[in-house]
């Protein structure tokens, strides 16, 4: 029992690291000239090809029911929603601090539930929700000219359109479908979208170059592929809200690379507005697992 819960615990924090990556490489990407419309395409395309990969090595049923065809095309489009308006932030922001913004979708997801499914708002939600704002308010005063009005809506759009995509699972019968599955399909639909979005395929930057390439296979491997699969081991070994609160390294890491590998501001504000946004996450799970 005990070396399963060591097993969880360092399959959630690998995970976590390693979808902190995403500015990492995205960055690298933007750099050599790419926009996040092409650095999404491949990203989505390689990932669904090397989930469908391991999904086919481990014998995995592809099959999907027909009712359950509907609520997947919902989760395609908001996972290409919520990965493009955060990519299009640390476009023009701290990748570091766009991360950590994005991090409030559990206190949306509480919000929502609360209004449009008369879910009970306890006092932890409520903390949480207050702490949320608060971090956000703290981070926007302090960023100066690394935090733009644009880019707080860009990332407060990915958070709702992740919210939804959340409680999408929870709510209809994709809630009964395996995880590798569902997000198999989903992001098979968005690589689909975006390759309309990009005059079907008349607008995609080619990837030139060996280290493009090697960003955009970084991107999907890391980010969705290393994430997903030990995500999947940690709630399995030690249960989904340990493993929740440990992603909070997810904005940790994306916050460090942004400071260390792109020479991006740390003020004494954005650090606090940082640890605020940690602390309403906690509260907000931790009330999830005592109800």
């Amino acid at each position: 029992m005990k070396n399963h819960r060591i097993l969880g615990f360092l399959c959630a924090i690998v995970s976590a690291v390693s979808y902190g990556l995403n500015p990492f490489f995205g960055l690298h990407l933007y750099a050599e000239g790419y926009r996040p419309f092409s650095v999404l395409f491949f990203r989505f395309l390689f990932a669904s090809a090397m989930l469908g990969a391991v999904m086919a090595l481990r014998r995995r049923s592809f099959t999907v029911p027909r009712k359950s065809w509907l609520p997947l095309c919902f989760e395609g489009v908001m996972l290409f929603l919520t990965c493009l308006f955060w990519f299009l932030s640390f476009e023009i922001m701290s990748s570091g601090i766009a991360a950590t913004l994005l991090y409030t979708y559990p206190a949306m997801i509480a919000v929502i539930l609360a209004v449009f499914f008369r879910e009970k708002i306890t006092l932890n939600v409520i903390v949480g929700i207050i702490l949320a704002f608060s971090g956000v308010a703290c981070v926007c005063k302090g960023g100066g000219n690394v935090v733009s009005a644009l880019g707080v809506l860009y990332v407060t759009l990915s958070a709702l359109t992740y919210s939804f995509y959340i409680i999408a699972v929870q709510k209809t019968n994709l809630r009964d479908l395996p995880s590798e599955t569902l997000t198999f399909y989903a992001t098979i639909f968005a690589a689909v979208l975006m390759f309309a979005v990009l005059g079907f395929g008349t607008k995609i930057q080619m990837l030139h170059t060996w280290s493009a390439f090697g960003n955009a296979l970084g991107l999907a491997f890391f980010t969705s592929l290393i994430s997903f699969l030990l995500l999947a081991v940690a709630v399995k070994n030690i249960g989904e809200t340990k493993a929740a609160v440990i992603g909070a390294l997810e904005p940790i890491t994306a916050v460090a690379i942004g400071v260390f590998a792109f020479a991006e501001p740390m003020t004494g504000m954005i650090f606090i507005g940082i640890v605020l946004v940690l602390a309403a996450v906690s509260c907000v799970i931790i009330k999830k697992q005592k109800a």
